[in-house]
């Protein structure tokens, strides 16, 4: 976690303080999740255990500052209030559906304080061009941002937010299997290092699957063109054909008693799997690319249904290979929620290079090692990777080992995010006291 500039930590204090000297601190701090997010939420909750069980305390040492979570928003007489509350500050994860419900809820007030845990990429329009998704960012106290690319984006664009880079972090193996537990320890990343050469092995036994050729034909490259100037519901509805169409090809028959044969057994491996919504041209053809060309087998999240906690986890365990397509393209932001949780998990991970902010979130991943990068739309370099991995077992275990060795990164882990974000919390409080 960093502020924008690391000489700006003084001016980004002094403006956040600026805006507690009438009413005073606030004694309480409530972090809300919306069910909306889950997507983001293991970071967000192993963020808010950090914070609460290393104590914020008041200045005045009198007092210390009450932290809960929830997933439940407050009752409508608290939010009909909440514009005038100034012992709480709240941090608020949510996207805009239910930012809008928030509002109808609470008769269109936002909180005193609230920071805003933004997750979103600002290419994304249906969110950055709506008026009541930037009064949200444009109201907050804090500005919790993820992505270098955003903050400069936003940074003319929120008021007086003052805006602060939260990195995402996950713990080794998350906390899938226990969401309501302290994140775990080192002892739990080390337990994820050992496991993956024993996964290697038991996925080397594995034949591959083969591969169904889909059923309609890959969308041309003229015809891609020609979508883009589509309206929004044709072209809706042209990617959900095409997701239909991959759908069907991966289907795995049932055997005569009902029992899906493709999940039965946990030890079924498959090649590549693609952690995201399969929904826009580049991640239709990148998924038929792999299959039809480089004989893969590719598992994607069913239609109308995301994988989370134990689940999602079981899905990343059992795949070779990882890939990040965007799916925002003009400008493309690097999706390092994703890459963290794969990471985390052991994964060999092959992604697309990003091309908001000059490539400045890919470099931290690359120097390392730790994700393989080509370049944007270039779908046949990332099948000659993927397969070159699945190919060679010495260098997929090579790349999982340097995907462990990320997450144990001190600067990676939640717990060293968490303290950086108490000192920032502490320095803030103190500079209020002394004003």
């Amino acid at each position: 976690m960093s502020d924008s500039a690391p000489d700006a930590r003084g001016a980004n204090l002094s403006k956040l303080a600026s805006r507690f000297v009438e009413k005073g601190l606030p004694t309480r701090v409530m972090f809300y999740c919306s069910p909306l997010m889950r997507c983001v939420e293991e970071q967000y909750k192993a963020v808010f255990y950090c914070v609460r069980d290393l104590e914020l305390v008041h200045p005045d040492k009198s007092t210390r500052i009450d932290c809960v979570f929830s997933n439940t928003l407050p009752e409508r007489t608290v939010l009909q209030q909440w514009d005038t509350d100034c012992s709480t500050l709240y941090v608020l994860a949510m996207n805009v559906r239910e930012l809008k419900r928030l509002l109808a809820l609470s008769k269109q007030k936002l909180p005193l304080y609230y920071v805003w845990y933004q997750t979103e990429q600002f290419s994304n329009t249906r969110f950055f061009r709506d008026s009541i998704w930037m009064r949200g960012l444009s109201n907050a106290v804090w500005i919790w941002e993820y992505s270098e690319a955003n903050a400069e984006y936003l940074k003319t664009r929120v008021g007086h937010a003052t805006i602060t880079l939260v990195r995402h972090a996950f713990c080794a193996s998350t906390m899938l299997h226990s969401p309501l537990v302290l994140p775990p320890t080192q002892s739990k990343l080390e337990t994820t290092a050992t496991i993956v050469e024993k996964e290697e092995n038991e996925q080397n036994k594995e034949t591959a699957a083969s591969v169904n050729s889909a059923s309609e034909e890959i969308v041309a490259s003229d015809e891609q063109a020609n979508n883009e100037r589509l309206p929004r519901r044709q072209r809706f509805l042209r990617s959900h054909r095409s997701f239909a169409a991959l759908q069907r090809s991966q289907t795995t028959p049932k055997a005569s008693n009902g029992v899906d044969e493709k999940n039965k057994d946990t030890n079924d491996f498959c090649d590549v799997l693609l952690l995201g919504v399969v929904a826009g041209d580049a991640r239709v053809r990148c998924v038929r690319l792999l299959r039809d060309k480089y004989k893969l087998k590719v598992d994607v999240p069913p239609r109308g249904r995301y994988w989370y906690e134990a689940d999602r986890e079981q899905q990343i365990r059992r795949a070779k290979v990882c890939i990040n397509v965007h799916y925002f393209r003009t400008p493309s932001v690097l999706e390092t929620a994703r890459l963290t949780l794969l990471l985390a998990n052991g994964s060999a991970v092959v992604s697309e290079h990003s091309t908001a902010g000059d490539g400045i979130m890919d470099r931290r991943f690359e120097q390392s090692g730790a994700v393989l990068f080509v370049d944007q739309d270039d779908f046949d370099g990332l099948g000659q990777l993927c397969r070159q991995l699945i190919d060679d077992d010495a260098k997929r275990l090579e790349q999982r080992h340097k995907a462990v060795s990320f997450s144990k990164r001190s600067e990676q882990s939640v717990q060293a995010q968490a303290k950086e974000m108490l000192d920032l919390f502490r320095a803030l409080y103190s500079s209020v006291t002394c004003k």
